[in-house]
């Protein structure tokens, strides 16, 4: 007795193929590049005054300043140089820079009480000191979403999209203002 083997249809090896096309070199910078675009536009998003990247509402302006600029609660946005400031680099190996030049855009995030302005992290983070923080919960999830987004398109749609209820991660070690901690 004798079997034969007649190939007629292969379902798997072009899926296979998607799925490593989505994880190679180019799909992880795609990936990347994706990524910081969304947290981009989040942390944009936060220097208007509505927004629901925001860990907490920020403190109103001090009636003598929202006299003169006619109105109570603050933006970041007022001139647009904070805001033309937030750039992203290229993505390299597996990480995104994003990053600002503006010489007051640590007094806004730390705020500074000499001068007495209030702390306004326009940041989608939660800071638990300078060195302790974590994305904020809204920011997370959103980020999550789009990275399944990507990764469903670069894969042709073999892979299904990521849900959108996420373990929330820990509190990581680092300063919002340094370099990446690894460069691998």
């Amino acid at each position: 007795m004798s079997v034969n083997v007649t190939k007629v249809f292969d379902s798997v090896t072009p899926q296979l193929i998607a799925i490593q096309r989505a994880f190679n070199q180019q799909g992880r910078r795609k990936l990347l590049l994706s990524a910081g675009q969304e947290f981009l536009r989040q942390i944009r998003s936060n220097l208007s005054t509505n927004t629901k990247y925001k860990e907490k509402q920020w403190p109103p302006l001090s009636p003598k300043y929202a006299k003169r600029v006619g109105r109570s609660q603050a933006t970041l946005k007022q001139s647009g140089a904070l805001y033309r400031s937030i750039q992203m680099n290229s993505p390299r190996k597996n990480w995104v820079e994003i990053y600002t030049k503006s010489p007051y855009a640590a007094t806004h995030f730390m705020g500074d009480k000499r001068r007495n302005i209030p702390q306004r992290n326009f940041f989608p983070m939660q800071l638990y000191s300078p060195t302790y923080s974590r994305l904020l919960f809204q920011a997370e999830k959103d980020l999550i979403f789009e990275i399944g987004k990507q990764l469903t398109i670069q894969s042709s749609g073999v892979l299904p999209r990521l849900s959108t209820s996420i373990v929330r991660s820990p509190p990581q070690y680092g300063n919002p203002f340094s370099a990446p901690m690894s460069s691998e």
